[in-house]
C-alpha cells in the first residue's frame, strides 16, 4: 500500500479516496488546506498505474505532498504461495497416530516433526487412553484409532477425556454402580459389579453414591481407579527426532 499524506497535520484534513485493485497500489489520499481537482487526479492516476512507484513524480508541484510506502497488495502468484505456506504450517502443527496391523505398536507423529513409537505394555497405555475410550470428550479428541479404541496425543489428554466422559448426563443420572454398568457392560465381557466394588475400594466412594454429588477431585479419583481396572501397564517408548532440513 502507498499512502499520500500532507505532513502539515491540518485538522481539517479528511480522506478523499480509498481504493485498491489487484494490479495497483491501494492508497489513502489526505488533502491539506488546499483541495483542488489536481489532487484528485493525481491520486486516481496513482491507483490505476500498475507500477506507481517508478513513475511517481517525487518533485510534484504540490507542496507538502509526500508518498510513503506501506506495502502493496499481493498478486495472484503471491497469494498462491502464501496459501501453500499456510497449508505446510498446518501440516506441521497437526499430530497424527497410527497403529500396526496387530495393534501392538502405536506411532505418534508429533507437531514438531518428531515421532513417538509406543510398543509393549497394554493397549490402554499404548493408546494414551487410560479409560479405553472409543471417542473423545470434553474437547479432548483422539488423533487416531487403534482398532475400536481411540489414540490420544498424550496421557493427560486421555485422562481428561475419561473424566469428561464421567460428567456426561448418562453417567451423572445414577449411582457409581450404575455408571460402571454403563462404562463396562456385561455385553463387553466385563463384570460390572466386581468392577464397581474395586473402584469403590480404591476411592473410598460407596457404589450407592450419586454421581451428580461428586466433586471434580472425586471424579478424578474414580478415573484413576478405572485406569487401573482397564489394565494400565507401561511399555517402551522410542523417540525419533524431527528430520533436519538443509
Amino acid at each position: 500500500m502507498y499512502r499520500l499524506f500532507n505532513p502539515s497535520d491540518d485538522p481539517c484534513a479528511a480522506p478523499l479516496i480509498d481504493g485498491c485493485n489487484e494490479s495497483a497500489a491501494s492508497f489513502h489520499y489526505v488533502p491539506g488546506p488546499v483541495c483542488s481537482e489536481r489532487y484528485r487526479t493525481l491520486a486516481t492516476d496513482f491507483a490505476s498505474d500498475p507500477d506507481p512507484v517508478s513513475k511517481f513524480n517525487y518533485s510534484s508541484p504540490s507542496p507538502g505532498l509526500t508518498p510513503v510506502a506501506l506495502g502493496r497488495n499481493p498478486k495472484p502468484a503471491q497469494l498462491e504461495e502464501s496459501k501453500k505456506e499456510q497449508e505446510q504450517q498446518l501440516q506441521q502443527t497437526t499430530e497424527m497416530a497410527t497403529a500396526s496391523a496387530n495393534h501392538m505398536t502405536v506411532t505418534i507423529q508429533k507437531a514438531d516433526g518428531s515421532t513417538e513409537i509406543r510398543s509393549g505394555g497394554t493397549a490402554s497405555w499404548r493408546n494414551n487412553n487410560p479409560g479405553n475410550l472409543i471417542n473423545g470428550a470434553g474437547g479432548y479428541e483422539p488423533i487416531g484409532q487403534n482398532g475400536r479404541f481411540s489414540i490420544f496425543s498424550n496421557y493427560e489428554d486421555g485422562l481428561n477425556a475419561l473424566i469428561a466422559n464421567l460428567q456426561r448426563p448418562k453417567y451423572k443420572a445414577g449411582t457409581l454402580a450404575d455408571a460402571i454398568e454403563i462404562w463396562a457392560p456385561t455385553a463387553d465381557h466385563n463384570h460390572p459389579t466386581t468392577y464397581a466394588e474395586r473402584v469403590s475400594k480404591s476411592t473410598g466412594i460407596a457404589t450407592s453414591t450419586k454421581m451428580n454429588t461428586l466433586t471434580y477431585t472425586q471424579l478424578a479419583a474414580i478415573a484413576t481407579a478405572i485406569k487401573q481396572q482397564e489394565g494400565w501397564r507401561e511399555g517402551t517408548v522410542t523417540t525419533k527426532p524431527a528430520p533436519t532440513t538443509h
